[in-house]
């Protein structure tokens, strides 16, 4: 599990050691310091120069009274405080506490001995209050929902020196198809070293949280592509469904071609769906995704760009719903509904090289651009206007066959000659010689 890696725990120290004389010339002004975490000395810059946190803050702020929540967040909080207080039990003989805060860093519920609990109280840190790394400081809740993976803050490696006698553990829940956060789970000690198994606590209470979400991740794309069987064949329209962040699910021969991705190849697994290269339509697509879950009959179309002709096609975007929760959209090209128009897409200023690439053999692979295409046995070449991968022309990973696949690349956009073979099965690419481009 990609959130649940391992946790060191070593004791926290609270003396004037190296880590609090780091954090004494940091918010001092001073940008180079020594024997400091990279993952802290992030969280510290963001805290200084993004947020502009106090570090001498004695307590966290209140929270906002209002909330954006949704069911499948309300359902995942229900789950991770059952989790929480399971844990509860382990940490009250050594000062400790548990909570559970939503995505905003707003604390909804702690469990812990009685002491510890006023003890926490005392800095806010206990229900009512707001622990985001914006308002509070590098912590283990608010740097949790910075970062992908566990978060452990010790002693003087947080912001605040009101909080430097805690150590924290903290990982964040996050939606599987967007990867937004959706809850954090956090274990802090008072002046004691963290658990030995704090790791392993909170990678299997997100890993069992998550696993739901995939499930319901799985049953929301088995949705849309239903969705898009009933409607695909219907006149003169490119179909594709797609979900919640943009990502395809699944697309007919002519949205495959338009959107640089294979056609009729469903992607049911939310880590694996296929990514188009048509930027603007991914932002659509978002756009669409936050008024069709505050407005379920929403409808938008718009124009958007894309690398086959110079002028914007119609773009109509219909939400996808599964058991009343917003699963996606399909996308149909060439129709213009009286839905609501969405902010219209410019072209953009570089529609990336024009490079040729010739096929060996029929099937699947990339120009040197890196955009993935799906060439039928009869195709010789394929052109692709989407921006070049940045830092060269190496291939995008295989995803869709387990074929062999070889082509050379001629130089149209400053490639130097050179032969990509692309092996799907294990995932690897070599080439024949090296690749260097300029744009």
């Amino acid at each position: 599990m990609s959130d649940g890696q391992r946790l060191d725990t070593p004791p926290v120290s609270t003396g004037k050691g190296s880590v609090f004389s780091a954090w004494e010339q940091f918010v001092q002004g001073e940008d180079h310091v020594r024997g400091v975490r990279p993952e802290v000395l992030l969280s510290w810059h963001r805290c200084r120069e993004r947020y502009r946190v106090d570090p001498h803050l004695t307590e966290a702020p209140l929270a906002a009274a209002h909330s954006d929540h949704t069911l499948e967040q309300d359902v995942v909080l229900t789950e991770l405080g059952g989790l929480a207080a399971g844990v509860a039990r382990e940490v009250e003989g050594r000062n400790g506490i548990v909570t559970v805060a939503d995505a905003t860093g707003r604390i909804l519920a702690t469990w812990g001995d009685q002491a510890t609990v006023a003890r926490a109280a005392d800095a806010n840190l206990a229900t009512w209050s707001c622990w985001s790394e914006s308002t509070a400081g590098t912590n283990g809740m608010g740097t949790a929902l910075e970062t992908h993976g566990p978060v452990l803050i010790r002693g003087a490696e947080h912001w605040c020196q009101a909080f430097h006698g805690w150590a924290c553990a903290g990982v964040a829940v996050r939606d599987v198809v967007t990867r937004e956060p959706i809850a954090v789970l956090n274990i802090s000690c008072w002046r004691t070293p963290l658990p030995e198994i704090t790791g392993r606590w909170l990678s299997h209470a997100v890993g069992k949280t998550q696993g739901a979400l995939k499930g319901r991740a799985r049953d929301s794309a088995a949705e849309l592509i239903a969705s898009f069987a009933r409607v695909k064949g219907r006149g003169p329209v490119a179909v594709a469904a797609v979900d919640t962040a943009g990502k395809v699910v699944i697309a007919d021969e002519r949205a495959g071609l338009l959107m640089g991705v294979p056609a009729e190849a469903p992607a049911v697994e939310p880590a694996i769906r296929w990514h188009t290269c048509l930027p603007d339509l991914i932002r659509v697509a978002e756009y669409a995704t936050a008024r069709a879950t505050k407005d379920p009959d929403w409808v938008g179309s718009t124009q958007i760009f894309t690398h086959l002709v110079d002028e914007p096609s119609h773009v109509t975007i219909r939400p996808v719903f599964f058991s009343g929760q917003l699963a996606g959209h399909l996308i149909l090209f060439g129709v213009s509904d009286d839905g609501h128009p969405l902010p219209a897409a410019r072209p953009s200023s570089r529609r990336g090289c024009r490079c040729a690439g010739s096929w060996r053999r029929g099937g699947t692979g990339w120009c040197c651009c890196g955009c993935p295409r799906c060439a039928s046995p009869s195709r010789t070449a394929t052109t692709c206007g989407c921006p070049p991968t940045r830092g060269g022309c190496a291939p995008h990973p295989p995803a869709w066959t387990s074929s062999r696949v070889s082509w050379p690349m001629r130089g149209s956009c400053a490639c130097t000659a050179a032969t990509w073979s692309t092996s799907a099965a294990s995932g690897r690419s070599s080439v024949g010689s090296r690749v260097s481009c300029s744009w």
